[in-house]
C-alpha cells in the first residue's frame, strides 16, 4: 500500500509538471500571437498615417487653375499683421486714441479680428454659433482627408469613378490651406481661447465670473482645447509641406522651410492665448511677444530669403518693419507712459519705419547680389541648391545684365548630380520661355 501511495504521488506530480509546461508553452504562443497582432496593428497604423500625410501633401501640391498677382499674397500677410496687432491695440483696457490716424488703425485692426468683432457686436449666441461652425469645418476637413486616403488605397474603383468630384473639393482645400496661416490661424486660436478660458475675457458671460468655472460643460473645455491643438498642428503641417519645390511656381507665397517660421507660429499662438488669460499672465506679455514676432519676421525675410520671388521678400520685410516699430513704440508707451505724447506716436512710427525699411531692403539687395555671383562650384556645396537655382530662375529678370550669367551657370549643371534631370526639364524650359517673351538677346546676337 505504501508503495502504491508513493507511486500515485509521483504520478500526480508528473501530471502537474506536464500541465505547468503546457501552460508556459501556451502563454508563450499566446504572447507571440499578441505581439504579431500588435505589430500588425502598429504597421497598419503607420501605413494609414503615411497615406493620410501623403493625401495632405497631394492636396497642398495642387496647382491652382488661375494664378494670383503678388498683391494678393502681400494683402494676406498684411491682414495677418493687422490681426495680431489688434491684441496690442485693443481698447478693452484703455480708451480709444484721440488722434484720428491712430483711431482709424485701432478700428481697422478690430474688424480684422473676426471672432472679436462677432463677440463685440453680435453677442454670445453668435460667437457660440461661430465656434461650432469653425469646429465643424476643422473636423470635417480632417475626416474628409481620412476618407479620401482610405478610398484611394482600398476602394480605387470608386475613387477613380468619382475623381472629378474629389478634384473639385481638393482645389478648394488647396486654397484653404494657402490662406490658413494668414487668415484662419489667428481666428481659430482666438475663438477657441475665448470659449476655453474663464474670467473677464471669456466669450461666455456666465463664465466671466471665475467662481462659475466648474459649472462650465466639459464638452466646451474638451472641444476648445482639442481645436487649439489642431489649429497649431495644421499651421505647422502647412508650413512644413507648403514649400516652393517646383520651378516657375505661380503660388509665390510658398516658401523655403526653416525653423524660424515654426517659432513665429508658436509665439503667435502664445500671444493670442495669453490675451485671454488676463489675471493669470501679465498684460505686458503680449507686447513683448508681438515685438519679438516682428523682429523674427524681419530676420526671416531679410536673412533667410524664404520666398523665391525677391519682391515678395522685400514686401514682407517692409510690412514686418512697420509692425515691429509700431509694437516697439506701443511697448515703450506702456512701460514708459511719459516717454512721448500720443500725437507723436504716429509720426514716430512713420519715421522710424522708413529708416528700418531702408536698412532691410538694402540688406536684402546685398544678399541677392551675392547670390547672383554664385559659381557652379559654390552651387554644388549649397544644401539648398535646388531652391537657390529656382531663386535665380525666377528673379534674374530684375536685371537684364545678369541673364547671360545665369544662363552660363545653368549650362554647367552637368557637373551636378542633384536633381539634374529636373533642372534640365523645368529650369531650361522656364528660362527660355521667359527670354522669348521678354525678347532678351542672351548671346548678344
Amino acid at each position: 500500500m505504501q508503495f502504491l501511495y508513493i507511486y500515485l504521488l509521483l504520478y500526480i506530480q508528473k501530471i502537474k509538471f506536464s500541465l505547468t509546461i503546457l501552460t508556459i508553452q501556451f502563454i508563450k504562443v499566446k504572447n507571440k500571437q499578441l505581439k504579431r497582432i500588435k505589430g500588425s496593428q502598429m504597421e497598419q497604423f503607420r501605413r494609414a498615417s503615411r497615406r493620410y500625410i501623403q493625401t495632405i501633401i497631394e492636396i497642398i501640391e495642387i496647382q491652382q487653375p488661375t494664378s494670383h498677382t503678388p498683391l494678393y499674397y502681400i494683402l494676406l500677410f498684411g491682414i495677418f499683421l493687422l490681426q495680431i496687432s489688434s491684441f496690442t491695440l485693443s481698447t478693452d483696457d484703455r480708451p480709444y486714441f484721440q488722434d484720428d490716424k491712430l483711431y482709424f488703425l485701432e478700428v481697422l485692426t478690430e474688424y480684422t479680428s473676426i471672432s472679436y468683432t462677432i463677440n463685440e457686436y453680435f453677442g454670445e449666441l453668435a460667437i457660440l454659433i461661430w465656434f461650432f461652425l469653425l469646429s465643424f469645418l476643422t473636423y470635417s476637413i480632417l475626416i474628409y482627408i481620412g476618407v479620401l486616403s482610405y478610398l484611394k488605397s482600398s476602394q480605387q474603383n470608386f475613387y477613380l469613378k468619382s475623381k472629378w468630384m474629389f478634384d473639385i473639393v481638393n482645389v478648394k482645400l488647396n486654397i484653404y490651406f494657402t490662406i490658413y496661416p494668414w487668415i484662419f490661424f489667428v481666428t481659430f486660436v482666438e475663438s477657441n481661447s475665448g470659449i476655453f478660458v474663464c474670467g473677464y475675457e471669456s466669450f461666455l458671460s456666465e463664465y466671466q465670473d471665475t467662481s462659475n468655472c466648474f459649472q462650465k460643460p466639459f464638452y466646451l473645455y474638451f472641444f476648445s482645447a482639442l481645436s487649439l491643438i489642431i489649429a497649431l498642428v495644421i499651421s505647422y503641417i502647412v508650413f512644413f509641406f507648403f514649400r516652393n519645390i517646383s520651378f516657375s511656381e505661380s503660388n509665390i507665397i510658398r516658401r523655403k522651410y526653416n525653423k524660424t517660421i515654426l517659432i513665429i507660429t508658436m509665439m503667435t499662438f502664445m500671444m493670442v492665448f495669453s490675451y485671454y488669460l488676463k489675471g493669470y499672465i501679465p498684460d505686458i506679455f503680449k507686447y513683448y511677444l508681438n515685438t519679438i514676432t516682428g523682429a523674427l519676421y524681419i530676420y526671416d525675410a531679410t536673412i533667410n530669403l524664404p520666398f523665391s520671388d525677391i519682391q515678395m521678400n522685400k514686401w514682407v520685410a517692409s510690412f514686418s518693419s512697420v509692425f515691429f516699430v509700431n509694437q516697439i513704440l506701443l511697448l515703450a508707451n506702456v512701460e514708459l507712459p511719459n516717454f512721448f505724447v500720443e500725437d507723436d506716436l504716429f509720426y514716430a512710427t512713420a519715421i522710424l519705419s522708413i529708416v528700418l525699411i531702408a536698412v532691410v531692403l538694402a540688406t536684402i539687395q546685398t544678399l541677392f547680389d551675392r547670390i547672383l555671383k554664385v559659381t557652379t562650384q559654390d552651387l554644388s556645396q549649397q544644401r539648398n541648391r535646388y531652391f537657390l537655382i529656382n531663386f535665380l530662375c525666377v528673379n534674374y529678370l530684375n536685371s537684364r545684365l545678369i541673364v547671360e550669367q545665369v544662363f552660363n551657370l545653368l549650362q554647367n549643371l552637368s557637373q551636378l548630380t542633384y536633381h539634374k534631370n529636373i533642372l534640365r526639364k523645368f529650369c531650361y524650359q522656364f528660362f527660355f520661355s521667359v527670354i522669348d517673351k521678354q525678347k532678351v538677346q542672351v548671346f548678344g546676337s
